[in-house]
């Protein structure tokens, strides 16, 4: 009892004390300053930052401001403690009565109704700014995929070789590439993708300039130069802005491995440090990729090989990538890379898949093991899944995994993009895509995705802009040449269309261009080798209805997208085979069965609506009622592609509409396009094929396919030289 008496009279005496020390602090007015410093110092700083943009002030300008408020306050609460404020003058304070002063409660209202608004204003600013800002697509997934442009950002170019013998090449860029890559792992900076910063490596061009390209603040470069066994490293930070050095560094180590790992830390720490200025978000940068400098040099020029698509450039990516993983086998990012190089020759090399994908999946699950978390091997763990018949929504979410691993992962954007516009969200895949093109604004592999989605909306003059982009870039680029080609030749410009697939002639997107041209126009004896590539071997079964070529293909290839083997086995005729598919794979077509976005290219819709009612299948009822309302102002509809127009005719030729299906196919002859020789005429309703009216427009078609065939045919016999020049198209 003795001690519990004790103990609440010390709990009454401190209570006392403890309301005295308020009782005195509200006398002497400090927590009335507080909140007037609170209130007025919010004030400058916003009046600093206007005053920073208005008038071009310094970048530390507003950063000084905060500085000297935060330290008066400390002045502040002592000058209010020891003075008060009074009609005669600043007096000091008098001792206590211990009544505490009341007399201002107005002001202490307006005081503390001032901090509420000063706080609802930053809760405003945190939360709800930045969704006022976007659209309702990008509101997507915004957890892990922050917007880039909303980040402090940085360009990491390719450090120079200043050695006197010029051979440290792929040390200097394996240097830049390696900050980049500690430096994308920093929250809260966006930096710009390895392959836009290293477009600029043989550009002449001014630090302005590929800021203003690569859309970033700040830009970091350097140089190297080896004399004996010693490597002296100099780096820079510039602010591209206002093209002031804010740091820069000379490092001289021994060449180790370890040691080029460490000076990388070095630099990167920092370069963090100047950005942010303080420590406690600087990035792990403990896990080393490899410490054989043998295997280092063959991973770079490995990973560089395979950029251009060429079978040649991936064959040599798969050497220089198996002696880096035979020099060191536990190097995972190099046995993610080889994964990947295996999966680009199945698609551009036309290697067998039971070849390819055993090996792929083999070096894949490897990396996997060894650095389960590290974001380019997930990176590469979801592009070895993109495409396949796995299930689609676990691909998105591989690449979403990748992305939530690194933020500054442009690789994986790109693949969520496709694999959206895959499943026809076409909003998201647009979203996706553009997010890429900030991460990796000089990305030729992403402006070619990124016009297959314009071309998917019918929006040509999109896809062509795009395309030209990546032909500014490298004009040589053959895959832009390929995709180019053919986007002319649905255009209806065929002549054109053939001369561009015939300047890359050999690379598989350009082949696949000839095979659809040669195709079209009846001459089957040009078509390039049709084991070049998986999609050329189906057209070319499916046009001469292989049956038994087709199931080969189908089987041994997992890689075909379910729509992509649906779309064959239209143009095959086998709509038992097209709804075999439909059944097997439904999550891959829930999208197409009930989308309403009346952008978006509908054969597709139109393949699965003849396989289903094909097959007295239930779900067509609802697909027609919805097609009928998507498709209800069909008839004044104009199409940049033949596509669009062979769509339409069929569309009206499943509702029993033979007036409107001819008319379509004759506005499609006006507007400039042809179709395949006598037309693709196995759907067409046998009324149609009898009436006189389609009997004209067809009679005209074939006169203008034996045109362009002879035009053809007289390009090859007197072939220009060159076969075309990107300038033509640059103009």
């Amino acid at each position: 009892m003795g001690h519990s008496y004790q103990f609440r009279a010390c709990r009454v005496k401190a209570l006392i004390i403890l309301k005295k020390i308020i009782n005195e602090l509200r006398r002497r007015h400090v927590f009335r300053v507080a909140g007037m410093y609170a209130v007025v110092g919010w004030l400058l700083v916003q009046l600093a930052g206007e005053l920073q943009d208005a008038l071009s002030l310094p970048d530390w300008f507003a950063g000084l401001v905060v500085s000297l408020l935060l330290l008066g306050f400390p002045i502040a609460i002592l000058f209010a403690w020891a003075f008060d404020l009074t009609p005669e003058g600043v007096k000091r304070t008098e001792a206590s009565d211990d009544t505490p002063d009341s007399g201002k409660g107005f002001l202490d209202f307006a005081i503390v109704g001032g901090l509420v608004v000063i706080g609802g204003l930053l809760i405003g600013q945190r939360f709800l700014g930045e969704t006022a800002s976007r659209s309702p697509s990008e509101l997507v997934d915004t957890a892990s995929n922050p917007v880039p442009g909303s980040l402090q950002s940085i360009a990491v170019l390719p450090f120079e070789d200043f050695s006197p013998a010029g051979d440290q090449e792929y040390f200097s860029d394996g240097i830049s590439e390696e900050l980049l890559n500690v430096l994308s792992r920093v929250d809260g900076l966006r930096v710009a993708s390895r392959t836009s910063s290293f477009s600029f490596k043989a550009r002449n061009a001014s630090v302005s300039e590929i800021a203003q390209a690569l859309n970033v603040e700040h830009i970091l470069e350097g140089s190297i130069r080896k004399a004996g066994e010693t490597l002296r490293i100099t780096a820079q930070l510039i602010n591209a802005t206002s093209d002031e050095h804010i740091w820069s560094d000379t490092y001289d180590r021994p060449l180790t491995a370890e040691n080029i790992f460490k000076i990388q830390d070095e630099i990167s720490q920092a370069i963090v440090l100047e950005l942010y200025g303080q420590l406690d978000i600087l990035p792990n940068t403990a896990d080393r990729p490899t410490d054989s400098t043998e295997a280092y040099e063959a991973f770079l020029k490995g990973r560089e090989a395979y950029a251009d698509r060429t079978v040649d450039g991936i064959n040599d990516s798969i050497d220089w990538l198996t002696r880096a993983t035979t020099l060191d086998p536990e190097f995972a990012v190099a046995h993610a890379k080889l994964a990947r190089a295996h999966t680009l020759q199945r698609e551009y090399g036309a290697l067998p898949p039971r070849h390819s994908n055993f090996r792929a999946k083999t070096h894949i699950e490897r990396a996997l093991s060894l650095a389960p978390n590290d974001w380019d091997v997930l990176s590469e763990r979801a592009w070895m899944m993109f495409g396949r018949r796995d299930n689609p929504l676990e691909q998105l979410r591989a690449f979403d995994s990748a992305i939530e691993a690194n933020p500054n992962n442009a690789s994986a954007y790109r693949g969520k993009g496709l694999m959206l516009l895959r499943l026809g969200n076409i909003d998201g895949a647009f979203v996706a895509q553009e997010r890429a093109l900030e991460l990796d604004p000089e990305s030729l592999i992403l402006k070619i995705n990124y016009q297959g989605t314009y071309r998917s909306i019918y929006d040509r003059d999109g896809a062509e802009r795009v395309i030209r982009d990546a032909l500014r870039i490298s004009p040589t680029f053959p895959l832009a040449k390929g995709v180019l080609a053919s986007s002319f030749h649905l255009a209806g410009n065929t002549e054109l269309a053939h001369r561009v697939a015939k300047s890359c002639e050999g690379e598989i997107y350009c082949d696949d261009a000839l095979t659809s041209i040669y195709s079209t126009i009846g001459l089957p004896d040009l078509i390039p080798d049709p084991d070049n590539g998986v999609y050329a071997r189906a057209l070319q079964a499916a046009r001469d209805r292989n049956d038994a070529e087709l199931k080969t293909i189908f089987e041994q290839d997992n890689d075909l997208p379910p729509s992509v083997i649906v779309s064959f086995s239209d143009l095959a005729n086998r709509p038992d085979q097209a709804y075999a598919i439909i059944n097997e794979r439904e999550d891959w077509f829930k999208v197409f069965l009930t989308r309403t976005d009346e952008r978006v290219e509908f054969e597709t819709d139109l393949v699965l609506l003849w396989a289903l009612e094909a097959a007295n299948d239930a779900r067509a009822d609802e697909l027609r009622k919805r097609l009928s309302v998507q498709l209800a102002n069909l008839r004044d509809r104009e199409f940049p592609y033949s596509a669009g127009y062979i769509a339409s005719a069929r569309w009206f030729l499943m509702n029993d509409d033979i007036p409107s299906a001819v008319d379509a196919l004759s506005r499609m002859y006006d507007a400039g396009f042809f179709a395949p020789v006598g037309l693709d005429e196995r759907h067409w309703a046998s009324a149609l094929i009898e009436s006189s009216e389609y009997a004209l427009v067809r009679k005209k078609m074939q006169a203008r396919v034996g045109s362009v065939r002879q035009a053809i045919e007289d390009q090859l016999q007197s072939p220009p030289d060159p076969w075309w020049d990107p300038a033509e198209f640059l103009e």
